[in-house]
């Protein structure tokens, strides 16, 4: 049997079928929070659960860097991370957007509505027919 000519010496022979690169050690495990991660990010269309994700995320990945290798699931945190972070800003432009909505509404329907309201209320069919289409303005009586 030879020897390989170009293993150096500080390696030790190993059995078939394992890699010293692939193996891991006995106490090396998936960090929890990087799961929980995760999840959070995954089910980020549920309000709030986005940012939780974000937030255990990154005490994750903390954890795993000061470890010293006990702990593994960076790429879980980062998913969870990234999957956090795009249901936050989704449900951000969500609200914004109803707020936006709301206020239009406000400002081109309930405030015209109320003012016509109370010119009825007061019997002004004059000043009423500002709020209408001219060809519906001119239809109206003031009965």
């Amino acid at each position: 049997m030879t020897q390989n000519p170009y293993a150096t010496p500080s390696q030790p022979h190993q059995p078939f079928g394992s890699d010293p690169w692939l193996d891991t050690p006995a106490d090396q495990r998936v960090s929890v929070l990087a799961v929980v991660s995760l999840v959070c990010g995954i089910l980020c269309f549920i309000p709030v659960v986005g940012t939780i994700g974000v937030v255990l995320g990154i005490a994750s990945l903390f954890l795993i860097a000061g470890s010293q290798r006990r702990l593994t699931g960076k790429g879980l945190a980062i998913a969870g991370i990234v999957l956090g972070m795009l249901g936050t800003v989704a449900w951000g432009g969500i609200v914004i957007g109803f707020s936006q909505m709301a206020t239009i509404a406000g400002r081109d329907v309930v405030v015209p509505a109320a003012g016509a309201m109370t010119l009825i209320e007061s019997g002004k069919s004059d000043e009423l027919k500002k709020y209408f289409a001219p060809d519906v303005a001119a239809r109206l009586t003031p009965e």
